[in-house]
């Protein structure tokens, strides 16, 4: 089975989260490069991937690379006046569903910004 990379575009260029669920494995984790601990669970990396593709705008994916059940795909965006740029490694189960998302994202300004938004958000 293979990674529905389609939709992922689709969720990420058009923001249409709803269309989170299907993309990702119950037993799913989330490794983020703001934190040591992954996240897991369906809902909690669904939640949490909403919160971050939420402010990284315009974000669309630039390059993808497969190797069997592993997927890199490299994406670019901006949080306010920073350009982000970044991979995300997913790994998929045999029903195609995502099982580890570790996301690398650069320049540092890129990712304090994200950082500084989302603590920002939370403390409204």
């Amino acid at each position: 089975m293979k990674l529905d990379v389609d939709l992922i575009k689709m969720v990420a260029t058009t923001k249409q989260f709803e269309h989170l669920p299907l993309l990702l494995a119950d037993d799913v984790q989330l490794k983020n490069p703001a934190g040591w601990m992954p996240i897991q669970g369906k809902e909690a990396v669904r939640a949490a991937l909403i919160e971050v593709l939420s402010i990284i705008k315009p974000m669309h994916y630039e390059r993808i690379w497969e190797n069997g059940n592993e997927y890199a795909l490299e994406f670019v965006g901006k949080v306010g006046d920073k350009d982000v740029k970044g991979i995300d490694l997913m790994t998929i189960n045999d029903e195609g569903k995502i099982i580890c998302i570790e996301v690398l994202i650069r320049p540092i300004a890129a990712l304090m910004a994200i950082r500084e938004t989302l603590l920002a958000k939370r403390n409204v």
